[in-house]
């Protein structure tokens, strides 16, 4: 309960006023509101620990998930479009689950010492100057949308030509680009059970689904794109089922294509929080988007995901000029005081790419150990 308060928090002064609402009027909900982010984020914490265990379960349903549907459907409200967002839900977490597990065993075809070259990498980008804004970039909603890729292409040539930022091969090391003031959606998991605990005492077996655990080889990790966007497509549901609770709640007619661009909003806050997260997921054995690219595509992951974000932001502002004015306004200016609250950094950045997970963690653990000899 206390760890999803940011998610609320975040909710109600962002999504109040799409139901014609203010931030306040919102307590007289938020036994419901809050009870059903407390469940999901406890259950999503439970999920990234099985996973860290690199334990799939592709069987498994999580009996917390019947609960909240329980609640919601004694309450009368479990619409057929909440059902529907809870079942992206399980999706998401079965998805995370096999996902992190083949991406633990896979082994990217790259020298053992490449985290050498990323911690190279990070000191380098701490002093790489490159990060001037483009015209047209995000904040800015009455300008166009950027070309990300463009931009990584474009950065990636110039260090080329720059020794201080090429590792061993020759090779670009990191990327930066543009990106989009949006406020981090919640903060990383505390520790929790271990996963056997989770497995006796919260999940329910289910019949197998049609996702068969597939074994990463040596010819790639197990895993295709379209896997990978469906799972992040689905990471957000919490905020889509609060969402869709509100207007019950609220008496609010469904608004589809405001809907539709808050999901395209919501893919693009998180691949964000990926990036920011990527070094603390590849540790946790958790899911993020960037981490799958780079087992797709090593080195030019930040290329192919600039590619996704290009074409999302590019949706967003259409979307976002078919909405009303008053949407508009309220979209701008919640982004313009989450920017002004430090809630967003201004800028898409690519960290340094980690091309050898197991060699990478094993100089975490050394370190770690070194710290407690000290």
């Amino acid at each position: 309960m206390q760890r999803s308060r940011t998610t609320i928090q975040d909710f109600a002064l962002s999504y109040s006023a799409y139901c014609g609402l203010k931030p306040e009027d919102l307590f007289q909900w938020l036994d419901v509101l809050c009870w059903v982010e407390a469940a999901i984020y406890q259950l999503d914490e439970d999920n990234e620990l099985l996973a860290k265990e690199g334990t799939a379960f592709p069987e498994l349903c999580l009996l917390g998930d019947s609960v909240v549907r329980d609640m919601l459907k004694e309450l009368g409200l479990l619409s057929p479009e909440v059902d529907a967002e809870l079942n992206q839900g399980e999706a998401y977490w079965t998805g995370e689950r096999r996902l992190c597990c083949l991406m633990m065993t896979h082994q990217m075809p790259e020298p053992a010492n490449d985290w050498v070259a990323h911690e190279e990498a990070e000191q380098e980008q701490q002093q790489d100057s490159r990060t001037a804004p483009l015209t047209g970039a995000w904040p800015n909603p009455q300008q166009a949308p950027m070309d990300v890729a463009h931009r990584v292409e474009q950065q990636q040539q110039e260090q080329q030509h720059d020794a201080g930022n090429l590792d061993s091969e020759g090779l670009p090391t990191n990327v930066q680009t543009e990106a989009e003031d949006r406020p981090a959606k919640r903060s990383k998991a505390e520790a929790q059970p271990n996963a056997e605990q989770l497995v006796e005492g919260t999940y329910s077996v289910r019949s197998p689904g049609p996702t068969d655990i597939v074994d990463a080889s040596d010819s790639g990790p197990g895993f295709t794109l379209s896997e990978v966007l469906r799972v992040h497509e689905a990471k957000s549901f919490d905020y889509r089922v609060l969402h869709l609770l509100l207007r019950l709640l609220a008496k609010c007619a469904p608004d589809p294509d405001l809907l539709t661009f808050l999901r395209v909003d919501e893919m693009l806050v998180d691949i964000g929080d990926d990036l920011t997260d990527y070094e603390d997921d590849v540790e946790s054995n958790s899911f993020n988007i960037l981490r799958a690219h780079v087992h797709l595509f090593g080195r030019e992951a930040p290329l192919k995901l600039a590619e996704r974000i290009s074409s999302l932001e590019e949706q967003h502002t259409q979307l976002l000029a078919g909405l009303s004015p008053e949407v508009q306004q309220h979209f701008k200016s919640r982004h313009q005081q989450a920017s002004a609250e430090g809630q967003g950094a201004g800028d898409w950045v690519f960290p340094p790419l980690i091309l050898h997970e197991t060699s990478w963690r094993a100089s975490l653990a050394e370190g770690d150990e070194q710290g407690e000899m000290l």
